[in-house]
């Protein structure tokens, strides 16, 4: 990429889906601008002026959406869906197996697919549309069941995950090389205990100790170190949900 390309990444003003391109982004050192479209006020936080205006702003992609990437060059790459953005970063920045490497292919795509288990239990758990839309805040109740629901569900897929990397040998999740389906991992990992106490945490991750030692590895990447202290951390989603907009929960 020359250095006169930026290229630009759209997405709501929160991590959620765009966060692992962002990151890449960053490990890479390419030049880019993040762009985001607003939301309506609160109670209601409408996605309306976005709706109406996506198919008129992202009229070269073909599927016009967020999060989405262009390189910026007339004619070259206009991506949506995040899965797509992240495997083309993957490979345009060296970050993915050798072509022969048949293991760890197949190791990535499993990781990758297993790690976004963990969107919709996280997703769940922060949102309740049919509150939303009355504007109004869910139950006590209600959030309790979703919690203990996210905490089960969380825990197990963590676990699997944990197993898993634990037979590959390391350091990184398919083996020796960093690729991006680490920076996924890391992420939506990151997004749990996030939105969790302290307590809670230790729940989720009780006996996860490879993922715990992922973890730190990951963060004392010198590039990754110096954009975690400097990112915004929350919302973790949109400013629609209702858990993990302003900080981590206390017990």
């Amino acid at each position: 990429m020359s250095a006169e390309v930026t290229v630009t990444l759209g997405y709501w003003n929160c991590r959620g889906l765009g966060e692992v391109a962002r990151m890449l982004l960053e490990y890479s050192g390419a030049k880019y601008k993040f762009v985001s479209p607003k939301a309506g006020p609160a109670p209601f936080y409408e996605k309306k002026e976005w709706m109406e205006r996506k198919h008129d702003l992202l009229a070269d992609f073909d599927f016009p959406n967020l999060p989405y990437y262009s390189d910026g060059l007339q004619g070259g790459i206009r991506l949506t869906q995040h899965v797509a953005i992240y495997e083309h970063l993957g490979r345009k920045f060296g970050l993915v197996p050798g072509p022969a490497d048949e293991t760890e292919w197949t190791n990535l795509d499993l990781f990758r697919e297993q790690a976004k288990e963990l969107i919709p239990v996280t997703t769940t758990y922060l949102y309740s549309p049919q509150d939303r839309a009355k504007g109004i805040e869910p139950t006590p109740e209600v959030m309790k069941a979703k919690k203990n629901n996210f905490i089960t569900s969380a825990r197990n897929i963590i676990a699997s995950i944990d197993r898993k990397y634990g037979k590959c040998g390391g350091p990184w999740m398919v083996g020796k090389r960093l690729t991006y389906v680490d920076f996924v991992v890391y992420e939506s990992v990151d997004q749990v205990r996030s939105v969790l106490s302290k307590k809670d945490e230790d729940e989720v991750f009780a006996g996860a100790d490879h993922i715990a030692n992922f973890m730190t590895k990951f963060e004392a990447i010198p590039k990754i170190s110096k954009y975690l202290a400097a990112r915004r951390k929350y919302p973790v989603y949109s400013e629609r949900a209702f858990v993990g907009t302003t900080g981590k929960p206390t017990d």
